[in-house]
């Protein structure tokens, strides 16, 4: 299904906003539903766009920064990576541990090159 000329024009106004939300780790879910985007229109965006594609993985893979920090921040006992003490109430032990892992697996994700367990090895082989 094309992408309606409204949707369009909606979605390349918001475009630099939803890059920027994206990169500094919000959800895919959040990001649109506050454009009144849906997944279909930025699916259909994305294979329309000649850049819109390399723009999102891009800010998608600067987004694992924001989870790197987010899970250090939350190891140290904070609420957020500003640094903040959650004012609300303190995660017990578990719920840090299974948040820092969900942040650790989402930045793997975002950025394997990055902040991947394993190494990759990029092995060329000449013959003479």
């Amino acid at each position: 299904m094309a992408l309606t000329q409204e949707a369009r024009e909606r979605i390349q106004r918001a475009w630099p906003d939803i890059l920027d939300r994206l990169a500094t780790g919000e959800l895919v879910k959040d990001v649109l539903g506050a454009h009144k985007i849906t997944r279909h229109e930025r699916y259909t965006y994305l294979a329309s766009e000649p850049n819109a594609r390399r723009e999102w993985d891009e800010a998608r893979e600067v987004s694992a920064d924001a989870f790197y920090d987010e899970a250090l921040a939350c190891a140290r006992g904070m609420a957020n990576s500003s640094g903040e003490a959650d004012a609300t109430r303190a995660l017990d032990a578990n719920e840090r541990r299974v948040l820092i892992d969900t942040l650790k697996w989402a930045a793997r994700i975002r950025n394997p090159r990055l902040y991947s367990d394993k190494q990759t090895l990029d092995v060329n082989v000449r013959t003479v």
